[in-house]
């Protein structure tokens, strides 16, 4: 095993010692974050194809745009959580290459995986609108899944707190940026110093599941193709405005009380529900015109 990791949640009562960071094999370190990651990917991967298979798509279509998405995902969400957290990796260049071990920007993911799916779909001349719902089916439950490995990186966690939801974490172990109220608050147990703040990779894991357990619900429901990629990226985008009020955020972005990530989150949510708004009008309307 590679080295070990201690979390507390003293409001639950839950304390988890010894927690491998990873493992060897044949000399190749592979950390359990990396394995989240890897479950995460199964996951998506199998729901976008159950979906595709009882909706008569194309499932080897689904498998190869899957693969070119998934890498060129990867390196766009990178490229914009290391922009975003670019505070911690000024001074660790090195990790900004450790991608099983850092975080990723949803947004920057999706960007960048729409490139490959784009040039696929045109190829095939399929429904982009209905791709993109299959699609975000296996996204909302990947990063369920994905956002659980957090417990072993150290370093998705918010501001400090005392709250009901606290976490507390070996301070020689964090990876993660700290500001100074979370060092004013250390908590000293049997010698040990822990922080103690939000595990926001928790709230992020179960708003996604919740996310992916609504949209399975109301698929049925859709009137048109894009529909339930635009709920997901509502909720999605709702959940990362409420989500960032824990973390250590630079908030003040042009003048608001908002991040930079609320900031965009925010556009992301009103130009979803805008889109489908419209939508729903345009298509009242024309139902009353014939």
């Amino acid at each position: 095993m590679i080295g070990e990791v201690s979390v507390r949640f003293p409001g639950v009562g839950i304390e988890l010692n010894n927690l491998p960071k990873g493992f060897s094999i044949f000399r190749m370190e592979i950390t359990i974050k990396g394995l989240f990651v890897l479950l995460a990917l199964i996951a998506g991967f199998a729901i976008v194809i159950y979906e595709a298979h009882s909706t008569w798509q194309d499932v080897e279509m689904y498998l190869n745009l899957g693969l070119c998405a998934i890498i060129v995902g990867i390196i766009g969400s990178r490229i914009c959580y290391v922009i975003y957290s670019w505070d911690y990796y000024k001074n660790n260049i090195l990790e900004i290459f450790n991608v099983l071990n850092g975080g990723g920007s949803m947004y920057g993911g999706i960007l960048a995986a729409m490139i490959p799916c784009i040039i696929v779909v045109g190829k095939k001349k399929v429904p982009i609108l209905k791709v993109a719902d299959t699609m975000s089916l296996g996204l909302a439950l990947g990063q369920a899944v994905g956002n659980i490995g957090g417990l072993f990186s150290r370093g998705d966690f918010g501001r400090f707190t005392d709250g009901f939801t606290s976490m507390q974490i070996k301070y020689d172990e964090v990876k993660g940026v700290v500001n100074q109220k979370i060092i004013d608050n250390l908590v000293r147990i049997d010698g040990v110093s822990y922080i103690q703040v939000h595990p926001t990779f928790l709230y992020r894991a179960a708003i996604c599941l919740v996310l992916f357990i609504l949209l399975m619900i109301f698929k049925r429901f859709k009137k048109m193709d894009g529909d339930i990629v635009l709920w997901y990226i509502a909720g999605y985008s709702l959940g990362n405005i409420i989500i960032d009020f824990f973390r250590i955020s630079s908030f003040g972005f042009l003048g608001t009380g908002f991040s930079l990530l609320q900031f965009v989150s925010a556009l992301f949510f009103v130009g979803a529900v805008g889109i489908y708004i419209f939508r729903i009008v345009n298509r009242h309307l024309k139902n009353k015109e014939v």
